[in-house]
């Protein structure tokens, strides 16, 4: 190469006798390797998603059976009837009674 060559004759990729029918398989093989890669990444991707999605929905499933569990054992107004004690009914305690 003369020392007037262009920038991309200097570069270590240049070729100067090229074999087009090589360069086109080349170029085949590395664009099916890209592609390839773009496949695996949207399914990762995909994967990754779905993942997201049922960890979101387990945590929603949880949620709402802890809401239900706390409906049914947190005490309401008309089930807490039997366990209130009627006061007025009640006998005084005995043990601070004062003498008089």
């Amino acid at each position: 190469l003369s020392a007037d060559a262009s920038p991309a004759a200097l570069s270590p990729c240049y070729v100067v006798d090229s074999d087009l029918e090589k360069d086109e398989k080349d170029l085949r093989r590395i664009l099916l390797t890209i592609l390839s890669i773009e496949e695996m990444m949207m399914m990762m991707n995909h994967l990754m998603m779905t993942t997201m999605i049922m960890m979101l929905r387990r945590i929603r499933r949880t949620r709402r059976i802890l809401m239900y569990l706390q409906m049914i054992l947190s005490p309401q107004a008309e089930n807490t009837e039997a366990f209130e004690t009627d006061e007025s009914t009640s006998t005084p305690s005995t043990i601070f009674t004062t003498t008089t």
